[in-house]
């Protein structure tokens, strides 16, 4: 029988995941791991994951090594590889966490928290609790990117707003001016005809 074996890797998104396409792999990943005995945790955050996969050495190569030939993800790291006397996932198949699932909720508690209650490997902890850190604080600041984009946006708006304002304003003074002109004429026009008449 293998040993028992942990890898952890991370590796960045090449594309942008749909939120179905995400269901679809935590499908497929707990049905083929449960097969091969492979239990762990996978953390998507819309940029990148990180993934422990635990149980026999061989089925857990053979999972990485399938999982590396994915194109969807690249600039895949391995952070652990060694043998391990302990299963830290239970019995989880594999369990997927994605964001917004590792923001603090208001109780300041996350998903993420409840599922390594009971991971006693620190190494491991940290490794994910990191990703979650990093992975929320890459979200404030694209929010923020966003909020700053859409007052900026706003006020191109209401720039575009008052230039199309005051271009409208001056169509209806040429307008008026036109008017005036062409009044202007047809009096000077009548004028001229009384004046001929008059002569």
């Amino acid at each position: 029988m293998d040993a028992l074996w942990r890898i952890i890797y991370t590796s960045q998104c090449a594309r942008h995941w749909h939120v179905a396409e995400f269901g679809e792999l935590e499908a497929f990943s707990v049905r083929r791991n449960a097969e091969r005995e492979v239990t762990g945790l996978l953390l998507f955050d819309g940029a990148g994951f990180v993934q422990a996969l635990e149980g026999p050495e061989a089925m857990v190569r053979l999972t990485l090594e399938r999982i590396g030939q994915d194109r969807r993800h690249h600039h895949l790291i391995v952070a652990v590889d060694e043998g391990t006397v302990a299963r830290q996932f239970g019995t989880w198949a594999m369990r997927c966490r994605q964001m917004p699932e590792l923001a603090p909720s208001e109780d300041g508690s996350t998903a993420l928290m409840h599922d390594l209650a009971g991971v006693t490997d620190g190494r491991t902890r940290a490794i994910f609790l990191d990703f979650a850190r990093l992975s929320v604080q890459r979200a404030r600041r694209l929010g923020a990117r966003k909020a700053a984009l859409t007052l900026e946006e706003r006020a191109m708006q209401t720039h575009l707003d008052l230039l199309v304002q005051q271009a409208q304003e001056a169509l209806d003074r040429n307008q008026a001016v036109r008017r005036l002109a062409d009044d202007a004429a047809r009096l000077d026009s009548a004028t001229r005809r009384q004046f001929r008449l008059n002569s």
